[in-house]
């Protein structure tokens, strides 16, 4: 089983692109779903990839992150959704699985079935026992518009218009993406009103305390925990601070402020740009242009495999015994990935590679 376990993995790892396209061909076929059931239920199966993705560093699913991942996840579905994201979910994978004739498709598909019956254990729950959700209808309202709006864009080319878009929804003067680079550990202002200020502004994690605390943040006073260069240069007061992340993947944080007039706040204005925040970490988390950038790069399935592999930390007698290879094989294909990126050595492909965005 441990062998299917990998391969599960790693299959949705190299295929979660196609699977997401299974998953909207079958999704067209529900003339019983409305338009925004359509946007729920897509959100929460783009979430549900991603955490998948996420757990090729374990080589299986780690039952406990599931149960967490699910417990979390299942209160934003109502009751019709929940029930039927398993069947739809199953029917997907079972398509793609075939479509790419993978050896193990009968072993996958009964494996993919154990991994929903704990879904469907957990949905069970919250069926019975729903979890109150703190956001008036406005609140849900604004969520709504927001994640219709991401599902309309794809990529950082459109951040943009997403931040004007949020500074209407959400009622504030001016919101600012600041990217967080994981390499360097730096955070760096990218986007937002007056680009030329903000484009000045990036630092280490370390130096600006409000970065390094990854959570939601309110600040009356933005001094001292700011550089006092940026409360200067942006004419900052109070301001909060959103995490942007997805499954443990933190991508960088949203700011929102009233252009430097003060402003109180309440647990569901914190609550609604935190769901925000999460949103946004979903979008980030998928990639079309990903797959027409693999195409370009000519990898093959066990190309990816290995990069990914790579990129976890695994040594090349570990990723032998994965692939079923010879460790000649795995640095055959580590020669075609040094040269395809053009890189010097391993930590220079997967810096690469994550500029490229074909890894995440």
């Amino acid at each position: 089983m441990t062998k299917i376990n990998f391969q599960y993995v790693l299959f949705h790892k190299i295929h979660h692109q196609d699977i997401a396209y299974a998953w909207n061909q079958h999704v067209q076929t529900k003339k019983e779903l409305s338009e925004q059931e359509i946007i729920q239920i897509g959100y929460w199966y783009r979430s549900w990839l991603t955490f998948l993705n996420g757990q090729l560093k374990h080589k299986t699913i780690q039952r406990e992150e599931l149960i967490n991942w699910a417990t979390m996840h299942s209160r934003l579905l109502p009751e019709k959704l929940l029930t039927i994201f398993p069947s739809m979910s199953y029917a997907a994978t079972k398509d793609v699985l075939r479509q790419i004739k993978h050896p193990y498709t009968d072993d996958m598909l009964q494996y993919h079935d154990k991994i929903l019956d704990v879904l469907r254990l957990v949905n069970s729950k919250v069926i019975q026992s729903p979890i109150k959700v703190d956001l008036t209808l406005e609140s849900l309202l604004k969520l709504q518009r927001f994640s219709k709006l991401l599902i309309q864009l794809d990529g950082v080319d459109h951040m943009p218009t997403i931040l004007s878009k949020a500074q209407e929804n959400f009622g504030y003067q001016r919101v600012i993406f600041h990217s967080y680079n994981p390499w360097l550990h730096e955070f760096s202002d990218v986007y937002g009103s007056e680009l030329h200020k903000v484009q000045i502004l990036k630092g280490k994690l370390e130096e600006v305390p409000v970065f390094a605390i990854k959570k939601p943040l309110y600040l009356e006073q933005p001094t001292p925990y700011i550089n006092p260069i940026a409360i200067d240069l942006l004419n900052l007061s109070t301001i909060i601070f959103i995490p942007i992340q997805q499954n443990g993947q933190l991508f960088g944080w949203l700011t929102f402020d009233q252009c430097g007039l003060p402003f109180s706040y309440n647990e569901e204005e914190m609550l609604l740009l935190e769901e925000a925040g999460n949103l946004l970490g979903c979008y980030f988390s998928r990639t079309r242009s990903t797959q027409r950038l693999l195409h370009d790069l000519k990898l093959t399935d066990k190309d990816l495999a290995v990069l990914f592999l790579l990129a976890e930390g695994f040594s090349n007698k570990e990723m032998a015994e994965l692939l079923v290879v010879s460790e000649y094989t795995i640095r055959d294909y580590i020669q075609k990935l040094l040269t395809v990126f053009n890189a010097k050595n391993r930590t220079q492909i997967i810096a690469t590679a994550f500029r490229m965005a074909v890894l995440e």
